[in-house]
C-alpha cells in the first residue's frame, strides 16, 4: 500500500502547473509537448542542458511507479548537485517560483528513504522540502506520515492539521489513516468521525480498521454505524480464518455488553438484525439506516436463502468499493451471479477473488474453477489462473529469481483447458516484449524431458 500512496510523484511531474517563471524555457517546453512523448522530450532537454537541475529531478521520478528507488536516488543526487551549482541556489530570492522544484526535490529524496526503510533519512530530506513553501502542499502528507512513524506524533498533528484546513482533499489514504488515528487518541471524535467517513468512502479496507470505526461512532453517539462496523471487522477476520455462525453469533452476543451498546436500543436492535442474517428460520429483520455495511447485510441474507431480488446486482455495484478487498464480498457477488446463471461474470468474479490472494473464500473458488476444466484430479495442486501465471512473471522480472517461475512452469504441465490458452497467450506477449524472460524459457527447455512442458516452451520462444 505504501509504495503505491507515493505515485502522487508521477502525477507532479506530467500535471501541474509550475509557475512559467520557474525556468520558463523548461515549462514552455513541458507545455508545448504531449503527453506520451513527454518523457523522451525531458530526456532530449536534459542533454541539451545538463546545467539545469529541474528536468533532472522530472526524470528521476519515472523510476517512482516501478519501485526503483535506488536509481531515483542516483538521479536525484544528480539533480542536487546541478541545484548547488546553479543560480537558483545561489540567489533563490531572485529564483522564488523555481524554489518549487526544489521542494520536489528533496521530496522525492524523502519519498526514496522512506520506502527504502530508512525513516530517519527521509526525516532529514521531507524537512528541507516542507521549508519550501510553494511545494508545502504536497510535501505535507509524507511529512506528516514520516513524522507518525517516528513517534513525533505533536509534530504529524501539527502538520495534518495544517493541510487538511488548506486542502483537505490532497490527503491521501496512509496520511488520512494516521490522522484520524490522531484525532481519536486525542479525543476529538468529532474530527476523527469526518475523516473515518472520507476513509471509507475513499481508501480500502484494513484490519483492525471496522473495531476503530466501532469505538468513534460509539464515541459520537451512532450506535447503529457502531454495530454495523464491528460487523464488518469480524466478516473480514473470517475471511482469513475459519469461523463458523455459530462463533460469529457468540462474538456478536458478547459485543451486545459492551460499554455504550448495552441499553442501548438503536445498538441492541441493530445486532438482532445482523444475527437475523445468519438464522434463516426467522425474517429478516430491516434497519432505517443508509450504511454500505447493512447493504451488503442483506445482499449476504439474499444468498444465505437463495433468493433472488433484482435490485441486488445495482446494489452489489454501488457498495463494490467499500468491500473490494474482502474476499467475502466477492463471493456473494459469485453466489448472486449464479443464482442468476450469469456464469460467465459468475466464474469471472471468483478468478478475482483469487486474485486478492490467500483467504477460506479463495480455497473455495479455486476448486470450482478447477473442476469446471475437466482436469484429472491429479493437476489441483499445480493449477493457477492468468493472473497467477502473470504476476509470477513479473516477479521473476524484478530480480531476475528463476524459482520465481517454478509455480508457472509446474502449471504449463497439466492438460489442456481454457485458462491454459489464455495464460499462453499471455505468455507469448511477455515473450516477445521481454528478452530476459525468453532466455529464462530457453534456459529451462535445456532440462526438459519430453512433455506437455517442452512443446509448450518451445512454442513459447518460437514466438
Amino acid at each position: 500500500m505504501k509504495k503505491i500512496v507515493f505515485g502522487v510523484f508521477l502525477v507532479l511531474s506530467l500535471g501541474l502547473s509550475v509557475p512559467v517563471s520557474a525556468n520558463s524555457r523548461y515549462e514552455k517546453m513541458k507545455k508545448q509537448a504531449n503527453r506520451d512523448e513527454l518523457a523522451m522530450k525531458i530526456v532530449e532537454y536534459n542533454k541539451q542542458y545538463p546545467e539545469e537541475f529541474e528536468p533532472i529531478v522530472d526524470i528521476a521520478e519515472y523510476a517512482f511507479p516501478d519501485g526503483d528507488y535506488v536509481t531515483g536516488l542516483s538521479i536525484l543526487k544528480d539533480a542536487e548537485q546541478a541545484y548547488l551549482n546553479s543560480e537558483v541556489f545561489k540567489k533563490p530570492k531572485k529564483h522564488k517560483d523555481s524554489l518549487f522544484y526544489v521542494g520536489k526535490m528533496y521530496c522525492g529524496f524523502a519519498n526514496c528513504w522512506y520506502n527504502m526503510k530508512d525513516l530517519n533519512a527521509a526525516k532529514k530530506y521531507i524537512d528541507k522540502s516542507y521549508e519550501i513553501e510553494s511545494f508545502r502542499i504536497y510535501s505535507s502528507c509524507l511529512k506528516g506520515i514520516i513524522d507518525y512513524e517516528l513517534g513525533n506524533f505533536d509534530e504529524a498533528w501539527m502538520v495534518f492539521n495544517d493541510i487538511y484546513k488548506k486542502s483537505p482533499d490532497s490527503i491521501y489514504e496512509l496520511a488520512n489513516k494516521y490522522f484520524m488515528t490522531l484525532a481519536a487518541e486525542k479525543n476529538d471524535f468529532s474530527l476523527a468521525e469526518k475523516l473515518l467517513d472520507r476513509y471509507l468512502d475513499n481508501f480500502t479496507y484494513y484490519s483492525g480498521l471496522g473495531d476503530f470505526a466501532s469505538d468513534v461512532y460509539l464515541k459520537t453517539g451512532n450506535g447503529q454505524k457502531a454495530v454495523l462496523c464491528k460487523f464488518l471487522e469480524l466478516e473480514y477476520q473470517s475471511c482469513f480464518e475459519e469461523m463458523s455462525v455459530e462463533q460469529f453469533r457468540r462474538k456478536m452476543l458478547g459485543y451486545l455488553q459492551k460499554e455504550g451498546i448495552k441499553g442501548n436500543k438503536d445498538a441492541e436492535k441493530t445486532v438482532l438484525a445482523v444475527l437475523s442474517v445468519y438464522d434463516e428460520k426467522i425474517p429478516l429483520m430491516e434497519l432505517n439506516v443508509d450504511f454500505f455495511a447493512w447493504d451488503y447485510l442483506k445482499l449476504k441474507a439474499h444468498v444465505n436463502r437463495s433468493e433472488f431480488h433484482g435490485e441486488d446486482i445495482g446494489k452489489i455495484m454501488d457498495i463494490e468499493k467499500y468491500l473490494e478487498n474482502f474476499p467475502s464480498f466477492h463471493w456473494v457477488h459469485a453466489e448472486n451471479l449464479k443464482q442468476i446463471k450469469n456464469y460467465r461474470l459468475y466464474f469471472y468474479n471468483l478468478e478475482k477473488l483469487i486474485s486478492l490472494g490467500d483467504s477460506v473464500y479463495e480455497k473455495m473458488a479455486r476448486r470450482i474453477l478447477f473442476e469446471s476444466q475437466m482436469l484429472p484430479e491429479e493437476d489441483f495442486g499445480r493449477f493457477l489462473i492468468p493472473y497467477e501465471v502473470d504476476q509470477s512473471v513479473k516477479a521473476f522480472l524484478v530480480d531476475s529469481d528463476e524459482a520465481k517461475l517454478d509455480k508457472v512452469y509446474g502449471f504449463l504441465e497439466i492438460g489442456d483447458c481454457s485458462f491454459m490458452k489464455d495464460t499462453l497467450l499471455i505468455l507469448k506477449n511477455r515473450c516477445r516484449d521481454n528478452t530476459l524472460l525468453k532466455a529464462a524459457f530457453e534456459k529451462k527447455l535445456t532440462s526438459c524431458s519430453e512433455g506437455r512442458l517442452k512443446n509448450r516452451l518451445n512454442e513459447l520462444v518460437a514466438g
